[in-house]
């Protein structure tokens, strides 16, 4: 498929298997779970959002299309997993929203990062969404 990004900028230690991208999204989506229920930082509960998305739609890529995409913007991934399966659409504008945050949550920047109350919450459940979207296409093929 074309506009994959592999090669020079693909990792060689990334791993291949869809599955653990999966099982690592898990992961992400478990640890922002905790951080949201102990009242943990809600820049870093975000940030583990915006991960479980990106190794969800990274371990879907791998399984759907046979090839790793790189890269860290949910907009470009999730157009990418649009182009195998139509249903990612309704995924599109959270996309977008969280794309917009990646660098925030991560770095001090000049203008502090404003997040609403509410903001975890629905990032944590757009992440579910996904997550649970992608592994209802994958997991036939474990069976």
């Amino acid at each position: 498929m074309s506009g994959y990004r592999y090669g020079g900028g693909h990792n060689p230690h990334d791993s291949r298997r869809y599955m653990d991208w999966l099982a690592r999204a898990k992961t992400d989506i478990d640890t922002m779970s905790l951080l949201i229920e102990h009242g943990g930082d809600p820049a870093t509960a975000i940030f583990h959002g915006h991960q479980a998305m990106e190794k969800s739609f990274k371990g879907y890529l791998l399984f759907a299309a046979r090839q790793h995409a790189d890269g860290h913007n949910l907009t470009w991934l999730c157009r990418q997993a649009l182009k195998i399966d139509g249903a990612f659409a309704m995924f599109l504008p959270d996309c977008a929203r969280m794309s917009r945050s990646y660098i925030e949550t991560r770095y001090p920047t000049d203008l502090p990062l404003r997040i609403d109350v509410r903001q975890p919450d629905a990032v944590m459940s757009v992440a579910q969404k996904l997550y649970g979207h992608i592994i209802s296409r994958v997991t036939p093929e474990l069976t």
